[in-house]
């Protein structure tokens, strides 16, 4: 497998002979306008930083035959522009191009009690590698390689190290900071996950893991 961090939670994840575009939203914008060789685009959560319907529309345009797979919320807006997804939940599966894809989490993460939490669904790549978007789910399975939300409104940095030394993957690295790239950050994580066995990598270009 291998992985592109493009920017925030937009990566491209290469499997196979299936590639993965995940959460296209207005920090990736530019990454993205151009991007062709993409199969599947998955869209976790709702919010701008997430999912932007203008890159949506370009990857369709320069990506014939797109799958766009996510949750409840997001089939809805899409709908609204006239633009087909796929539902993929909690605990659901499917398998695209021999590559296994399974939907994990149902909520995004608490931003303050008076607010509704929106709907979030991580995804479980291969068996190996999670993405769990604006959440800190607990995988039902192991994991070997997870990305890490590293800086959010709704996430200290002690509860981003507490969560990855709660799933124990063997490797990790940053995502969901595009609002605020921090090496120091990314640094104060390595020092800690380093020390109980798991590997933290900064993306640098593709990443193969």
């Amino acid at each position: 497998m291998t992985i592109k961090k493009l920017r925030h939670s937009c990566m491209a994840i290469k499997e196979g002979a299936l590639t993965i575009l995940t959460d296209p939203g207005m920090y990736s914008a530019d990454e993205t306008k151009s991007l062709t060789g993409i199969d599947v685009v998955l869209v976790s959560d709702e919010h701008q930083d997430h999912f932007d319907i203008p890159s949506v529309k370009m990857l369709l345009k320069n990506n014939p035959g797109l799958r766009i797979i996510t949750q409840q919320a997001v089939n809805k807006l899409l709908a609204d522009e006239g633009i087909k997804s796929e539902l993929l939940l909690d605990k659901q599966s499917m398998e695209i191009n021999g590559v296994k894809i399974e939907g994990c989490g149902v909520k995004h993460a608490v931003l303050h009690s008076s607010i509704p939490q929106s709907d979030n669904t991580g995804y479980i790549i291969a068996d190996r590698f999670f993405y769990p978007g604006d959440a800190l789910t607990i995988p039902h399975k192991k994991i070997e390689v997870l990305a890490l939300p590293a800086a959010a409104p709704w996430l200290k940095l002690s509860e981003a190290i507490d969560y990855a030394l709660a799933i124990k993957p063997k490797i990790c690295f940053p995502v969901h900071d595009g609002m605020s790239p921090s090496p120091f950050m990314a640094k104060m994580i390595g020092m800690v996950l380093e020390k109980n066995g798991i590997k933290l990598i900064l993306p640098d270009g593709e990443m193969e893991v």
